[in-house]
């Protein structure tokens, strides 16, 4: 019994430090949360996963996105990681596209190795910028019809 104990000691004692030392997660773990946050539109979150260098990035992207309008998050599947040392490849699925994001060791911990030129970023701010114009476009269309409404009314009228 108390072999069994001693035992059972142990194996609790080996888990908790085994925990402890994990950090924020593995590779793919990390990549997941990161990439969901900038679906999301969650650059303040996404900057907690992401290397000092790609927080500065995501800083500029939440300073644009306050004034785009949110699109519909992008869904995104993470695949396969290659891990090499103290850097990873993570392999996702957003929307059904096949993308990768590489992820590298930053004091200890995995974080998402990102710039403003990939991923679901990219394509949010894409979108958001599309909407944007096409916004932009139609309320020009209709004031540009209104106007020609107005002077065909004036012209009509005399």
């Amino acid at each position: 019994m108390t072999r069994t104990l001693k035992f059972s000691a142990v194996a609790l004692l080996a888990v908790v430090v085994l925990w402890a030392c994990g950090g924020k997660g593995g590779a793919k773990e990390v990549a997941e949360k990161f990439l969901n946050a900038i679906a999301a539109s969650d650059y303040e979150g996404a900057g907690k996963y992401a290397t000092k260098e790609a927080q500065e990035s995501l800083k500029m992207m939440a300073s644009m996105a306050g004034s785009m309008p949110k699109g519909e998050p992008a869904k995104i599947e993470v695949g396969d990681v290659k891990e090499e040392g103290d850097k990873a490849t993570v392999s996702y699925k957003e929307n059904g596209t096949d993308k990768t994001l590489e992820m590298v060791k930053e004091d200890g911990e995995w974080k998402a190795n990102w710039s403003k030129g990939g991923g679901a970023a990219e394509e949010a701010v894409e979108g958001a910028v599309e909407g944007a114009v096409d916004g932009a476009m139609d309320a020009m269309t209709e004031d540009t019809a209104a106007a020609h409404t107005e002077e065909g009314h004036t012209e009509g009228g005399h």
